[in-house]
């Protein structure tokens, strides 16, 4: 595939999931889905496949029954390389710092999204249906944490890892 063709897929996953509602381990969208399921059901409905955790385990399916919650999102972002905010690619996943179930260092990255493109990413919040949302809101400009592009992007379409710096 290329990037090209992902990015088309991308955008198609991304609208298909609009409009879902939140629902905390949901992985479906008549049922719901939280933002760690939206990242990894959309990245694979557009043709991603063997995203991978912090142990390099590829999420499975059923993988949120056999993983410790609070691996869900450290465990993708452990299997990514960092990119600066500005050159983010569609596919990139992004990260925010909302404060929302603890100001403690360990729970510091609380949300994510995937990045569209076009200063818009795709994400799933409680109590609210999945959103196309703008960076440029106050809310997320002020608790962006950081992105990651997945391994599992770069290596589907034969991308190589950028350099950390």
């Amino acid at each position: 595939m290329t990037r090209q063709e992902f990015e088309a897929r991308l955008q198609a996953a991304a609208a298909s999931w609009v409009g879902a509602p939140f629902l905390h381990n949901g992985r479906t969208r008549s049922q719901g889905v939280d933002c760690m399921g939206l990242i990894v059901c959309v990245l694979r409905d557009a043709g991603i496949e063997g995203v991978q955790d912090g142990d390099g385990k590829i999420y499975r399916a059923d993988w949120f029954l056999h993983t410790p919650e609070a691996r869900y999102l450290s465990g993708l972002l452990a299997n990514g390389i960092p990119v600066p905010r500005g050159p983010w690619l569609p596919g990139d996943v992004l990260y925010f710092s909302t404060g929302l179930l603890s100001p403690s260092k360990s729970e510091a990255v609380t949300h994510g999204g995937v990045w569209l493109g076009n200063g818009s990413f795709i994400h799933a919040v409680n109590g609210h249906p999945v959103a196309i949302a703008d960076i440029g809101q106050r809310a997320w400009a002020k608790t962006y944490a950081g992105a990651i592009r997945p391994k599992a992007v770069m290596d589907t379409l034969g991308e190589p890892y950028p350099t950390v710096v």
